[in-house]
């Protein structure tokens, strides 16, 4: 897949600025650039998880929705798997918006 990112580049991590209540959480990209602030721990490793699996993820959908077309879902696999693929396109089409 290529991508017309227009983000930091990933792989963000997280660190820790600050002592006591008065820390936070930082997210930081790929050369220690801080990219964003978050004050509870867990809300800075969510922000990295996704980031970080966002065009991996995207790929894979992807490459599911070229792989199957609307009639082998509909026909082979049934109107669940259909569905689910209608479901799969309409979030690939609203990230491509968004890009």
């Amino acid at each position: 897949m290529e991508t017309k990112t227009k983000h930091t580049p990933t792989p963000w991590h997280t660190g820790h600025f600050g002592e006591s209540e008065f820390g936070r959480e930082i997210v930081f990209d790929a050369h220690s650039g801080q990219v964003c602030e978050a004050i509870e721990p867990d809300d800075a490793a969510f922000i990295v998880r996704s980031c970080n699996a966002h065009d991996d993820l995207y790929a894979a959908l992807e490459r599911v929705c070229i792989a199957i077309s609307p009639d082998v879902a509909r026909h082979v696999l049934g109107a669940n798997y259909a569905a689910v693929l209608d479901s799969a396109r309409d979030i690939l089409a609203f990230v491509k918006a968004m890009q």
